[in-house]
């Protein structure tokens, strides 16, 4: 039997190649601080991805036996079996162990994910970097759905082609700087969907189609190919140890690590080299084969971990740590290679090479996802209900206590005397506002985007925001030029996040400036105070973790202020907001903090997480807010 060149035959270096990305993503999910650019391992896993894929293609094309439906059935026998025990598995735990918010954001992200959609739903709720996305469970499978729309549109990119007879190096020199010239206007942008979107990351499996289709002529030259080979490993490592998702030049550096892919892939298409000798050592070459089962499991791991973790050290009145202990880590990586090498012998292995038809394949994968569909629905609604939840009490619904308030530009309101907006702090101050409203016989309205700071005029501020951040206000500044019934605008925020922050304080004082200008009314409401610690996970625990950590202290401590961190945290803003009444002596200003105690008033709590306050919260400071509404410019 004759030997196949190694460009078709078994590609080691490739298994090795995988382990290197999955590693990567690994490591910088359970510290971001050890490998700042390591999520760059899904880069790597799409330029594989690239390669692999169009190699079986244009093979079968060449042969005459390319089938879509065979292609897209193979591709379900390889992916979603696993996917779905995970999601299985992650929505049991998920019912056992978290709270409502966690929770109802949990079964809203399945029904996307089992869909092989999660690019679309967390490119609108979330961001890959932010802080929020620590208890996202299923945050990493939106590089599946990336993944996913590149099997179904890429096929069919590569059939238009044979057909029209595009001549192959422009197809992918167009793709390549189209897809990157995209990434770069998103990013520029400051939009998410340079991250989390398909079409602006197609250039990254195009350089790895570009070396399946042979456009690049291979060398056969093993010296070259060791040069390559040893250049290639330098621009994948270097980057790792200079950049970040904060740095300047982080597309180039994405670039750069996707060419040093590229180059270990094309300098071994003829020769074994020294560095695909090394990615095929058997180390990598068993962590390879199971990067699949181990990318869907270490992050819900490290999610539940790190759930559990934190409700433990609630449990005691003290806060948790901000990163994984030596002996968390252990457990995470012993528990994600138990159930990867599980599901990998298991599941992987066996459905692989299922005979099943197309036709059963689809019908099966089809049921599945409608019923995880239906899963998810069922279970946003479930997120308080009694069976799931302790009480906080028999005659106390905590449920009742959410603020579902309307932030739209439509209002039903004729008059709108005041209003309302900033971040997600502004939206927890909106009852009480209207409360007031009506005991003054005037109107209010919220307009409030999560994350926000009121700053109608940003450019003091504008490096902090981004692209629809500012969409938004200038949407509620051009709100207020078009509406001159609005006789005062109240402005409230998480103040501590913003207030150290370079020219936080001179872009209020230019929105405080630009509202007194237009005749209006101006009252800066200073920050609730924050909770010493996450005790407030203890007024709606499920039953399970009320049984394994039962609470030790009792609420009225668990939801207690801090004296000296709420004075390190409240002071510097209320030295903003007395130095810009100095500068506009008709600005008015209101502290919450003057009038809550604790987080617990009249045996009820008042915060719905560690910073908001609920409906009962809001509605406790009503009597006690001030503002003077004759005293306007």
């Amino acid at each position: 039997m004759t030997e196949q060149p190694r460009h078709l035959s078994f590609r080691p270096e490739i298994n090795g190649l995988r382990a290197v990305a999955v590693i990567l993503v690994i490591v910088f999910h359970l510290d971001k601080a050890w490998m700042p650019f390591g999520y760059v391992g899904v880069d790597i896993f799409f330029v594989i991805s690239g390669f692999l894929i169009t190699r079986i293609i244009l093979e079968k094309q060449r042969n005459g036996e390319f089938k879509f439906g065979d292609f897209i059935a193979r591709r379900i026998k390889r992916i979603l079996p696993a996917l779905f025990i995970v999601l299985l598995v992650c929505s049991i735990a998920s019912i056992l162990i978290l709270s409502s918010e966690e929770y109802r954001y949990y079964f809203r992200s399945l029904r996307y994910a089992s869909a092989q959609a999660s690019n679309f739903f967390f490119l609108g709720h979330s961001g890959y970097f932010d802080l929020a996305s620590k208890f996202n469970v299923l945050l990493h499978t939106w590089s599946l759905g990336v993944e996913e729309q590149f099997y179904l549109v890429w096929p069919l990119l590569l059939i238009l082609v044979s057909r029209l007879s595009i001549p192959r190096s422009i197809f992918y020199a167009f793709v390549i700087t189209s897809s990157f010239g995209a990434m770069w206007h998103f990013k520029n942008a400051e939009s998410m969907q340079y991250f989390f979107m398909f079409y602006a990351r197609a250039w990254e499996f195009a350089i790895g189609a570009l070396l399946a289709a042979g456009v690049l002529r291979s060398s056969t030259s093993k010296l070259t190919n060791e040069v390559i080979g040893g250049m290639s490993i330098l621009c994948i490592s270097l980057p790792l140890f200079f950049a970040s998702s904060t740095a300047q030049f982080e597309l180039l550096y994405l670039l750069l690590t996707c060419i040093g892919v590229a180059g270990i892939i094309y300098s071994s298409l003829n020769h074994q080299t020294l560095i695909a000798k090394a990615l095929s050592c058997k180390g990598l070459l068993y962590i390879g084969a199971l990067s699949y089962s181990l990318y869907l499991w270490h992050w819900p791991v490290i999610v539940f971990y790190n759930y559990i973790s934190e409700f433990y050290h609630a449990s005691k009145g003290i806060s948790a740590p901000e990163s994984l202990t030596t002996i968390g880590v252990i457990i995470v990586l012993a528990v994600t290679w138990t159930l990867s090498a599980a599901t990998y012998t298991h599941i992987e292995k066996r459905y692989r090479a299922s005979k099943a038809s197309n036709k059963h394949t689809f019908m099966i994968g089809a049921i599945c996802i409608i019923c995880f569909m239906g899963l998810a629905k069922l279970g946003q609604a479930q997120a308080k209900e009694s069976w799931r939840l302790i009480s906080f009490s028999n005659e106390i619904n905590l449920n009742n206590f959410d603020i579902d308030v309307p932030r739209s530009f439509d209002s039903e309101v004729v008059t709108e005397d005041i209003l309302l907006t900033g971040d997600s702090h502004s939206e927890h101050f909106a009852p009480m506002v209207e409360a007031w409203s009506t005991e003054q016989n005037v109107t209010s309205k919220l307009l409030s985007k999560g994350g926000t700071p009121p700053l109608l005029i940003y450019n003091q501020f504008h490096e902090f925001l981004s692209y629809r951040q500012k969409a938004h206000l200038d949407r509620v500044k051009a709100y207020i030029l078009d509406h001159p019934e609005i006789k005062h605008v109240f402005l409230a925020a998480n103040h501590c996040d913003y207030q150290n922050k370079p020219l936080y304080e001179k872009a209020l004082a230019d929105t405080v400036r630009f509202l007194i200008e237009q005749d209006k009314g101006v009252c800066i409401i200073g920050q609730a105070p924050p909770l010493s610690g996450n005790g407030i996970r203890f007024l709606e625990p499920t039953h399970l973790m009320n049984w394994v950590f039962p609470r030790t202290i009792d609420l009225e401590t668990l939801l207690s202020f801090d004296p000296q961190l709420l004075s390190a945290q409240l002071t510097p803003m209320r030295h903003i907001m007395i130095r810009l009444q100095e500068i506009e002596p008709t600005l008015q200003l209101w502290h919450p903090e003057d009038h809550l105690s604790g987080g617990l008033q009249k045996g009820i709590p008042c915060y719905s997480d560690r910073g908001h306050l609920n409906l009962h919260g809001s509605l406790y400071l009503a009597p006690y807010f001030e503002y003077r509404l004759k005293e306007k410019p």
